[in-house]
């Protein structure tokens, strides 16, 4: 039988293809992944309001707490990603669930965190994204969809986090 010399070029092509497309890793259930949220204006920490989520941009909500280890264990690595796709148009909001303000301060002091904080003493943005368990971190895309969604803060929810930001950011801007 005779071997075609097209059909290695051909592999290789659909192999290289594959390779530069970045893929959004699997969401774990919630009622939210796949539905448009809708934009709400709050107040951070430092008296500036931002979206959640930010029109036009890869928005990673992560809703916290400072009495959640895994939720602090997740934060620097969540600050590492702010610090290296912020450029590219990436936006953290972290959303504290605490109600001693002095005391997230302290934290976000402590871990290096310079992305924007929202307080949500009393639970309504926390109960407006549906988030039981801490940590709860949304990657949202540019239409505001969001795209994955992980609760527990262990390393594959951090992974796939990190994954979901970058194949988000990868995507045409539309």
């Amino acid at each position: 039988m005779k071997r075609s010399h097209w059909a290695p070029l051909a592999l290789l092509v659909a192999l290289e293809a594959t390779a530069c497309t970045a893929h959004v890793p699997p969401s774990e259930p919630h009622t939210t992944v796949g539905t448009v949220l809708p934009i709400r204006r709050e107040p951070t920490m430092t008296g500036t309001i931002v979206s959640i989520p930010t029109p036009g941009s890869v928005t990673l909500v992560d809703v916290w707490s400072t009495t959640c280890a895994p939720c602090l264990a997740t934060m620097p690595e969540i600050e590492a990603m702010w610090r290296a796709h912020k450029g590219a148009g990436l936006r953290v909001i972290g959303v504290a669930v605490d109600d001693n303000p002095g005391l997230v301060d302290k934290k976000v002091r402590e871990l290096g965190i310079t992305y924007p904080i929202v307080m949500d003493p009393s639970g309504i943005l926390r109960g407006a994204l549906r988030v039981t368990e801490l940590p709860g971190a949304f990657v949202v895309d540019r239409t505001g969809k969001v795209r994955v969604y992980r609760e527990g803060g262990d390393g594959s929810d951090r992974r796939a986090l990190r994954d979901a930001v970058e194949a988000l950011l990868a995507e045409e801007k539309k």
